[in-house]
C-alpha cells in the first residue's frame, strides 16, 4: 500500500468507498458475508449505494458458544460446537472437520449474521440471511456490472482500514479487484495523518 499522500485528490478520478463484513480477520479462514458500496465523484461527494450479502461457501462452519456466552455483550466465548451453515449439521471438537472455513461467534454477532432472542441466538437468522443472499460467483458479476455500469474509468478504492477490506476483495472477489484502480485510499491512515498535522489527539476508529 502507498502513502495515501501519492493520491491527487483534485484529479477527475471518482471512488468507491468499500466496506466489507466478513466471518474473522483472515480470509484463508474466514469468509466474505457481505459488501457495501457507495460510490462518490471527483469531490468525494456521495452518488449512490449499492450493497449485497453473501452466501458463505459450501462447507462453512460457524461457531456457536454454549447458551450463557450467546448474550452480545460476552466476547470471550467458550465455544460448544460448530455447525455447517448450509445443511445445518452439529460438529464437536472431536468431530469437527479440517481445513474448512469458518465464521466467528462474535464477528457474527457484530456482522449480522445471527441475531438474538431472549437473550439467545436465533439461529433461524443465517437462514433468514441466506434467503437474501447470493453466491460468491453471482454476487463478483453483479458487482462488475455495478462499478463498470456506473464509472467511466477505474474507481479508486476507499475504505477505513483498507488493507483489511482489500484483501478480502481480492480473495473472494479477485475479478471485481482488478477492476479497482490501485493502490486504494486509507481513511484510517489519512486521519491519522491529519491528526498528527493538526496536532489533535485521539483514536482513528470509524467512530472517531
Amino acid at each position: 500500500m502507498e502513502d495515501e499522500d501519492s493520491y491527487d485528490l483534485t484529479s477527475p478520478m471518482q471512488y468507491l468507498v468499500t466496506d466489507c463484513e466478513t466471518g474473522g480477520l483472515d480470509p484463508r479462514l474466514n469468509p466474505l458475508l457481505s459488501v457495501a458500496l457507495v460510490a462518490a465523484n471527483a469531490k468525494f461527494e456521495p452518488v449512490d449505494t449499492f450493497d449485497l450479502q453473501m452466501k458463505p461457501p459450501v462447507g462453512t462452519l460457524i461457531e456457536i458458544p454454549i447458551q450463557e456466552h450467546q448474550r452480545s455483550d460476552i466476547r470471550n466465548k467458550t465455544i460448544a460446537h460448530w455447525m455447517d451453515v448450509r445443511s445445518g449439521q452439529i460438529f464437536t471438537k472431536e468431530e469437527r472437520p479440517e481445513g474448512r472455513l469458518v465464521i466467528n461467534a462474535v464477528a457474527a454477532e457484530i456482522n449480522g449474521y445471527v441475531e438474538h432472542k431472549g437473550g439467545v441466538w436465533d439461529i433461524d437468522a443465517i437462514s433468514r440471511w441466506h434467503e437474501h443472499g447470493v453466491e460468491m460467483a453471482e454476487a463478483e458479476r453483479s458487482l462488475i456490472v455495478y462499478i463498470t455500469g456506473h464509472f467511466k474509468s477505474k474507481p479508486v478504492g476507499v475504505a477505513h482500514n483498507a488493507e483489511f477490506d482489500e484483501k478480502y476483495v481480492y480473495y473472494y472477489l479477485p475479478q471485481l479487484h482488478a477492476n479497482y484502480y490501485q493502490p486504494w485510499y486509507c481513511t484510517v491512515k489519512a486521519f491519522r495523518d491529519w491528526r498528527k498535522r493538526s496536532n489533535e489527539k485521539g483514536g482513528c476508529k470509524l467512530a472517531d
